[in-house]
């Protein structure tokens, strides 16, 4: 499973451009690992990108306005396109109700990016065992 976007898109140049290609090349490496799995006969799943967002940025840089909209498409892409055999939706999980660019209040460690204890328990009380029996010998296909 692959679980990746929040720092690639966190440090990268907070231009809208920069933003987009951060984007667009997440999204082409998730296709390049799903290929290459794939053509191995191994599944692939695929996780959203949990919410980076704080207060303000001088508190943590990785929610910026620019930056948001990054991981908003990359994880509509992950929901939706449908190359990953399984998909789990850790944003949805672990966002705040309120505000859901920032991590629900009972999952912040202190530093509103990376989760606590509790946000790992209800990440793993997300994820659905029953593709590692759907896909327990693989993909039969090259997809």
């Amino acid at each position: 499973m692959i679980f990746e976007g929040v720092n690639d898109i966190g440090t990268a140049d907070r231009t809208t451009p920069n933003q987009t290609l951060t984007g667009d090349s997440i999204i082409l490496a998730y296709e390049q690992m799903i290929t290459r799995a794939h053509s191995k006969g191994i599944s692939f799943f695929g996780a959203t990108i949990t919410p980076p967002g704080a207060p303000n940025t001088t508190i943590q840089s990785y929610g910026t306005p620019e930056g948001l909209p990054t991981r908003s498409s990359v994880n509509e892409w992950i929901r939706t396109l449908g190359a990953f055999d399984a998909v789990v939706d850790f944003h949805k999980v672990v966002k705040n109700p309120e505000d859901p660019d920032m991590l629900n209040p009972r999952y912040n460690s202190g530093d509103f990016g990376y989760p606590n204890e509790a946000d790992y328990h209800a990440m793993a009380r997300t994820f659905p065992l029953d593709v590692l029996e759907e896909y327990g010998r693989g993909v039969s296909t090259f997809m």
